[in-house]
């Protein structure tokens, strides 16, 4: 985790651009920050692709039904939400007015 001290969960995504943070993969295009400890979200930057991957990873499917479940982790903002629900299925993008 990062030293930073003006980083934490109210750090908005639009800022962690500019704070030099990396992802694990080396990544420097930070799109959401994860401050809190969780068995599926380790704390730590993630970009896109890592936060989608790790979404991926917490796929079960749920009881009587066709549809899988994932565990998103939230707050977050509702584009990046958005683009997560239709790149996992959950969501088209004709049921989401912005696109």
């Amino acid at each position: 985790m990062s030293q930073n001290p003006l980083i934490n969960e109210t750090t908005l995504p639009a800022d962690l651009k500019n704070t030099g943070l990396k992802c694990g993969c080396g990544s420097r295009h930070i799109v959401y920050l994860i401050t809190l400890a969780d068995p599926a979200f380790p704390p730590g930057p993630y970009c896109y692709q890592c936060l989608l991957n790790h979404c991926k990873a917490t796929r079960r499917n749920r009881y009587n039904t066709i549809v899988p479940e994932y565990k998103i982790p939230m707050p977050m903002e509702w584009n990046l939400l958005a683009r997560i629900k239709v790149d996992l299925g959950l969501e088209t993008p004709s049921m989401i007015p912005q696109f």
